[in-house]
């Protein structure tokens, strides 16, 4: 697993019904978070870049019929927003800075 975006790793561990769960602190008051990990490998406090390694997807579910499913939430301090919108942001500054080359 990829880091969606260059964030400070703000936790890293189980969390209650989700399993192992990654939250990104990408500035501001907005976090990702990311469960569906087998395995985290970036630790609480550290800085990471985009696209840089953070974590291990499993083999999935049913002796890897399944494959496995990464879930992605973006939040601020008001609650979840629609990563839709926030995905799209970043697709759309990623081809601007392309372009700027």
């Amino acid at each position: 697993m990829l880091s969606p975006a260059a964030a400070q790793v703000d936790y890293a561990g189980p969390l209650k019904g989700w399993g192992l769960v990654l939250i990104l602190n990408i500035g501001g008051d907005r976090r990702l978070v990311l469960a569906g990990l087998d395995e985290a490998t970036a630790g609480v406090g550290r800085t990471v870049a985009a696209g840089e390694p953070v974590g291990r997807m499993g083999p999935g579910g049913e002796g890897g019929r399944v494959p496995p499913e990464l879930y992605l939430e973006v939040r601020d301090g008001s609650g979840a927003l629609d990563p839709g919108r926030w995905l799209t942001a970043v697709a759309q500054k990623q081809t601007t800075d392309g372009l700027r080359r």
